[in-house]
């Protein structure tokens, strides 16, 4: 592919060395690549030993002339910032054949300002066909849709540890009033590193240097201060300095924080804009509350009084670098932008989830299906809609009202979590249904919009929550519906269950696919239409590796239920009971959300003297369940339950704990030796009895159980469904 990059620009910064690494990178591909702009003895030097043609072009003139010249030799044009936006639209006046023009999004701002900026907002995007931002806040705050593609910066040379490390705090950035500059000198002066023997260097020059020298003298700290002008070489700084400070609340990604991800530097950040995306998830000092000085000063001087903390952090850093921001990605994920617009595709794959619940540390299936699909495709692309924030009802039970959280990025994404092409959106439910006929068409709209923020340019719709159902009479989107609970044979009150059967009898009449978790649904929903059976899974490594203790748990035998304690499926009754059954000799611990269990309830059991721990995180989990003497599952037996797979019967079976459950479905029907299977009047004593036996746990069998599913097992049944999904057209009207 021939690819005409444009910038008017006669200098090197980081948008400047952002355009030289994305064309050395498709150069590499094999693509034929040029570039309009930059100072040209620095945009030399940094694709040397590529075949990438240079041209200057520092005023829009210039740009406008060489783009008239180069731009029909090129399949796609791709410019970067307002001034070669313009350009591109003054170059294509008169010319029947111009090629399709690709923008890059920088900073997390509209186009223009002042009195001209509707014009040169008009002007500036009548030619494009695309745009990119270089990261999900940037995306948030553009004016049009964008898909977000990271910047990639090649790996470095190996790290040097804390201890051969200079005791410096660097600080890169040029030194303009937005980049907070000030707030870095103030964040080093409360650490207190000064007076440890660390100084602070500050490269980059600009209109605040005066101001900021004056800073320094009046903290007293000129001697401890260095400003180190613009440097050419702030890789060879970062490599040798103890940490870096990135003061800067709205930077669009961080080009120097990602740049000192490669090269091992601990980072310590404002707590906003790109860095989150880049930083969230890799230690807890490295994020601060913006604006906060003193909050940044204690993280310097946390990490600095802990060299092995920097090393890991360092190497979480570098690791997360080389996985996400790496040129072979950015480059292929360009491409795709490239493709989309030459052939009329969507550039990657997209998914809008309609979830029952939010993304949070208490992972359910679709958290662990969505993890592995993005796992097994990168480019894939996820707007995960959260259940709306409802103030009103907040009101009603005495809390807080609060507002729904909006459009995010995913943040804490690990190597596990993979939540790069992750976005999160909350809306806000303002009034409840039974005064606003039209909530549900109003959240859908909401959801239509924020997809459009996010770039999403043909998205397929994945539900759970059957009360979503006005998407698919809103859009065309091709639409699949995974069923995890029976929600019909809930107890619910004749209005709520009359309006499940309507939002269901659309859902399955109109979406392309529908899969559910269980064999009961398999056989009631598979009874209307044909489905596809997606049981729940685990991941049996990590349930199987062996953990500590949690210090949490309760000394002594346990008995643990894990799971969402709600009135739906847990007999608040029977675990009241078997609680007292078991006495004095062990303990009865819940773990996992308390909802809708009224508080003369909560009471009861814990009068009985239940422990209750609540959610805890889902790495976590399998250390309480490989500790536990018993594993309960003290389920009502229903219609609701039996419709049921849940995600315990996998987890518990993983870690090779006994097992009492009542006779609810996969737990009665199972042939695993370690389960009970026993109704609510002798579930007591089952549990008491195996207690008796059980203390301390005995070692898990060392082999795993046979015919377990994992969650990669499943995603890949899932990502056919999802395959089909896409080669579906708009749903039916």
């Amino acid at each position: 592919m021939r690819v005409l990059h444009a910038i008017r620009s006669g200098a090197f910064a980081g948008v400047e060395r952002h355009v030289a690494g994305l064309a050395r990178a498709q150069a590499r591909a094999g693509h034929d690549v040029a570039i309009i702009g930059g100072r040209q003895q620095s945009m030399r030097a940094e694709v040397v030993g590529h075949a990438v043609r240079l041209w200057p072009g520092e005023t829009t003139l210039e740009v406008v002339r060489r783009l008239r010249r180069a731009a029909p030799g090129a399949d796609i044009v791709h410019v970067h910032m307002t001034a070669a936006e313009i350009a591109v639209t003054l170059a294509a006046v008169g010319r029947r054949h111009f090629p399709p023009v690709v923008t890059t999004r920088h900073f997390a701002r509209t186009r223009g300002s002042g009195v001209g900026k509707a014009l040169r907002a008009a002007l500036a995007s009548r030619r494009l066909s695309a745009q990119i931002s270089v990261s999900g806040y940037v995306a948030e705050h553009v004016d049009g849709a964008s898909v977000v593609v990271y910047p990639g910066i090649p790996s470095g040379p190996e790290i040097r540890p804390a201890r051969d490390r200079e005791a410096v705090v660097l600080i890169a950035q040029r030194l303009e009033a937005e980049k907070r500059t000030d707030l870095g000198v103030r964040a080093f002066a409360a650490s207190g590193l000064a007076r440890a023997g660390w100084s602070l260097q500050i490269a980059g020059d600009g209109s605040q240097r005066t101001a900021l020298e004056d800073m320094v003298s009046n903290l007293g700290l000129t001697s401890q201060v260095q400003f180190l002008g613009h440097l050419d070489d702030v890789p060879g700084r970062m490599a040798s300095a103890g940490m870096l400070l990135a003061p800067c609340a709205i930077e669009g990604l961080g080009l120097s924080v990602l740049e000192a991800m490669v090269h091992g530097l601990p980072v310590v950040a404002a707590g906003s804009g790109g860095h989150r995306e880049l930083l969230s998830g890799l230690d807890p000092l490295g994020l601060y509350p913006p604006t906060d000085p003193r909050a940044a000063g204690e993280s310097l001087a946390a990490l600095a009084a802990d060299p092995a903390r920097r090393d890991a952090y360092a190497a979480a850093a570098r690791s997360a670098q080389r996985e996400r921001f790496n040129p072979a990605a950015q480059s292929r994920a360009t491409e795709d932008v490239y493709r989309s617009v030459l052939h009329g595709s969507s550039p990657s794959p997209e998914l809008v989830v309609i979830s029952l619940e939010a993304w949070d540390e208490i992972w359910r299936r679709n958290q662990y299906l969505l993890a592995e699909l993005v796992r097994a495709d990168p480019g894939l692309r996820v707007l995960f809609v959260e259940p709306p924030a409802d103030p009103l009802f907040q009101l009603s039970r005495r809390r807080l009202p609060r507002w729904g959280a909006g459009l995010r990025p995913l943040q804490g994404a690990t190597d596990d979590q993979r939540g790069g092409g992750v976005l999160l959106f909350q809306p806000t439910k303002v009034l409840p249904r039974r005064i606003d006929r039209h909530a549900d068409q109003r959240l859908a709209k909401a959801v239509q919009r924020a997809s459009h923020r996010a770039g999403f340019r043909s998205p397929m719709l994945w539900l759970n929550d059957p009360a979503a159902s006005a998407m698919i009479t809103s859009t065309p989107w091709p639409s699949l519906y995974d069923i995890t609970d029976d929600w019909l044979a809930a107890d619910r009150d004749a209005a709520e269950h009359e309006r499940l059967v309507a939002s269901e009898q659309i859902l399955l009449a109109r979406c392309e696919e529908v899969t559910v978790c269980s064999a009961h649904l398999a056989r009631t929903k598979g009874e209307q239409r044909p489905v596809t059976l997606i049981t729940n899974a685990v991941d049996l490594d990590r349930y199987r590796r062996p953990q500590p203790r949690p210090d949490d748990l309760p000394a002594g035998p346990v008995a643990l239920y894990l799971g969402t304690v709600h009135p739906d499926r847990f007999d608040v009754p029977l675990a009241t009971r078997t609680a007292r059954a078991v006495g004095k000799s062990a303990t009865l611990v819940l773990v996992g959300p308390i909802v809708d269990i009224s508080a003369a309830e909560r009471s009861r059991l814990e009068q009985a003297g239940v422990v209750v721990l609540g959610g805890r995180p889902w790495r976590s989990v399998p250390a309480y369940l490989q500790h536990a003497d018993v594993l309960l599952v003290p389920h009502l037996v229903n219609e609701f339950t039996d419709s049921l797979d849940p995600i315990k019967f996998y987890e518990y079976r993983a870690v090779g704990r006994p097992i009492v459950a009542t006779p609810v479905a996969v737990f009665r029907d199972s042939e695993d030796p370690l389960i009970t299977a026993v109704d609510a009047h002798h579930f007591p004593q089952a549990v008491a009895r195996l207690l008796g036996r059980q203390h301390p746990p005995a070692d898990p069998p060392a082999d795993p159980p046979a015919g377990v599913p994992t969650w990669r097992d499943q995603a890949i049944l899932m990502g056919e469904v999802i395959a089909r999904l896409r080669r579906h057209g708009a749903t039916s009207q």
